[in-house]
């Protein structure tokens, strides 16, 4: 199923939206703190990230939390954890995270945009 740019745009603002929301009811205060240290370095939020750059994301998390086990679980429950929510894919996590720690932000992409016109 193809969708077309409008259309995938649309789905991305709901999905930043959706993950924003449950960021920010799971663990308040997170996304803003989070938020500001990824604008100071990159000039992105880290939803932006999320959704253009998610290996940035990564590598912010990484040295936010100076460990790669923290740094896992933290992009896993914080970020893709709602994202599989929203794109009703719950094993999407370990997948995502396996792109990113490779450096496939093409391959994050194609999922997300094959998943996002599913929805």
């Amino acid at each position: 199923m193809t969708c077309k740019d409008y259309e995938l745009r649309r789905k991305a603002v709901k999905l930043k939206g959706f993950v924003y929301s449950y960021i920010d009811r799971n663990f308040p205060g997170y996304i803003q703190s989070m938020d500001g240290i990824a604008w100071l370095r990159y000039g992105k939020t880290t939803l932006e990230l999320l959704i253009e750059n998610p290996v940035n994301l990564y590598r912010l998390l990484l040295e936010h939390y100076g460990d790669e086990d923290s740094a896992d679980y933290a992009m896993k429950m914080i970020y893709l954890y709602p994202l599989s929510l929203f794109l009703r894919d719950p094993g999407l996590q370990e997948e995502l995270l396996r792109c990113v720690k490779q450096g496939d932000e093409d391959r994050f992409k194609e999922i997300l945009k094959r998943l996002l016109c599913s929805v």
